[in-house]
């Protein structure tokens, strides 16, 4: 992993990561990149599902990061591939409450820019919101949609929550 210094260092090096089931494009996986190297992450969590969770395990590979799998009951959305720890297969609400858990920060892709009342994903972010966890929602163009003041301070909030 390449070293930077960065003022989007976190205390915890433990980054979760929830994205919705569309893969992710290239500027939201540079995003993704520039956010885990910025914070400094040495591991990450993830639900172990098709399409973007593939992808980020491969970006925490390639970083050389620790990679924990969190999947949930729904086998046909599960993805194989090797883990640095495999959690036990729990439900959905389960799975994803341990990743916002376990995580010093989260990092979230989900289909819609929007916040809309019934996203699954949008439904995680506002739990970690709740959970006083930091937090950076990607949006479809890679730019950040919102952030926790925490991670880039006051000053550079792109939308309140």
């Amino acid at each position: 992993m390449v070293k930077h210094t960065s003022p989007f260092r976190l205390t915890s090096a433990s980054v979760g990561f929830i994205g919705a089931s569309e893969e992710l494009n290239p500027s939201q996986l540079a995003r993704i990149r520039a956010l885990l190297e910025g914070f400094g992450a040495t591991e990450l969590h993830h639900g172990g599902r098709l399409g973007p969770d593939v992808q980020v395990h491969a970006l925490a590979d390639e970083l050389g990061l620790w990679r924990f799998v969190h999947p949930d009951d729904d086998i046909a959305l599960r993805a194989a591939f090797g883990s640095d720890a495999l959690y036990p297969v729990v439900s959905y609400d389960s799975s994803r409450a341990q990743i916002v858990d376990l995580s010093g920060a989260l990092i979230a892709v989900p289909a819609a820019d929007e916040q809309p009342q019934n996203g699954a994903t949008w439904e995680i972010v506002r739990r970690a919101v709740a959970a006083g966890k930091p937090i950076v929602v990607v949006g479809h163009a890679g730019e950040v949609l919102r952030a926790s003041p925490v991670v880039f301070g006051p000053t550079k909030l792109v939308a309140p929550w």
